[in-house]
């Protein structure tokens, strides 16, 4: 049952009387909602969590700020050297993504052999990138309280999910994170302008314990006075850094991440990345029938200059009747006979006497 059910129904656990009690996702749960899931019949308490992704959540932030309410018991007993276990190996990412985390754990993360020989990300040059801007984030009023929105990150991403599409990827395969509620929103608005349906949009908060094949995300933060805001919180930026399996494409404006004064590891993270060669004013998108045509996609409308996933070239199939593709450049498609000849045909068929 969840913790809440165990608050609702606790005289019947004192009834039933479970002597072991195992908690999953102990690093997210409050400690009070842990104790109401003990009873005097309690004999072993196993606690199932990562208190280095995101804390216990509380309706009222004043108790987080000034009372460490979102600390969980997971996250104290290890805080106060209580013998613990840690699992190192990972299934879900391939290594180029998993080694973001030696910035978020201490231990060293390895890699199970089933992620070592995962396909590469089709029409990009690259699995990881990091596709840096100075674009500010729009100003909606002067509430402090109001979600952020960066509407040139929104359409970036949202042209990217539409090309990874012409490139035969399910759109359950996609997943578009957004640090901010208010960005979810304005993504969800342009995946309706752009008239592509099916593809999740979620803010990191939400997406924990999930994984998607390709993730796209935006960071949203980008201004003058240097604020940084959840993206400060690497809790939840390991949430983000680790939902991919087998693509991961990241949006922000990191020399304003680089220059914050916050206390994070965003300076160690971009240092890295710079040497590992994965940031860039763009992304690289490749045509696999035409690798001279690679480009480079600074801006939402570069993705307009490869409106089939490939190039502007044409393409270079050849259908059953002989014809050229009436096509630009595009992934062969899995059922040639969907393509249309529209070609006028001269040939004349023979008729016997």
């Amino acid at each position: 049952m969840t913790t809440t059910g165990s608050a609702r129904y606790h005289n019947v656990l004192k009834d039933i009387g479970p002597r072991i009690v195992i908690v999953e996702e102990a690093g997210e749960v409050l400690e009070s909602h842990i104790i109401t899931s003990l009873s005097k019949h309690t004999e072993h308490l196993i606690l199932i969590g990562d208190h280095h992704q995101l804390k216990p959540k509380n309706n009222v932030y004043e108790l987080e700020r000034n009372y460490n309410m979102n600390i969980s018991l997971f996250e104290r007993l290890i805080n106060n050297k209580f013998d613990y276990v840690t699992l190192s190996r990972q299934h879900r990412m391939r290594p180029e993504i998993s080694c973001l985390m030696k910035h978020f754990y201490e231990t060293k993360i390895e890699d199970h052999e089933s992620v070592l020989k995962r396909e590469h990300i089709l029409g990009v040059k690259q699995d990881i990138a990091f596709i840096n801007h100075s674009i500010l984030e729009d100003n909606l009023g002067d509430d402090e309280n109001r979600s952020k929105v960066n509407k040139y990150e929104g359409r970036y991403l949202v042209k990217l999910a539409k090309f990874f599409t012409r490139q035969h990827y399910e759109t359950s395969q996609i997943t578009i994170l957004a640090t901010y509620s208010g960005q979810t929103t304005f993504i969800q608005h342009e995946l309706k302008r752009e008239n592509v349906e099916g593809i999740p949009v979620c803010t990191v908060d939400n997406f924990q314990s999930e994984e998607s094949h390709i993730i796209v995300l935006s960071l949203v933060r980008s201004n003058l006075v240097k604020s940084i805001g959840f993206l400060s919180t690497e809790n939840r930026v390991c949430v983000a850094f680790s939902r991919a399996r087998d693509g991961f494409f990241c949006i922000g404006n990191f020399n304003l991440l680089k220059d914050s004064k916050s206390k994070s590891n965003w300076k160690a993270i971009i240092k890295d990345m710079k040497e590992k060669n994965y940031i860039h004013n763009g992304l690289h998108l490749s045509c696999g029938h035409h690798p001279q045509n690679d480009l480079l996609a600074t801006k939402p409308e570069d993705f307009d200059k490869r409106p089939e996933g490939g190039c502007l070239l044409n393409c270079d199939f050849y259908l059953k009747c002989g014809h050229r593709c009436p096509r630009s450049s595009h992934l062969f498609d899995l059922e040639p006979k969907n393509i249309k000849c529209i070609q006028f045909c001269k040939k004349t068929i023979g008729m016997r006497a």
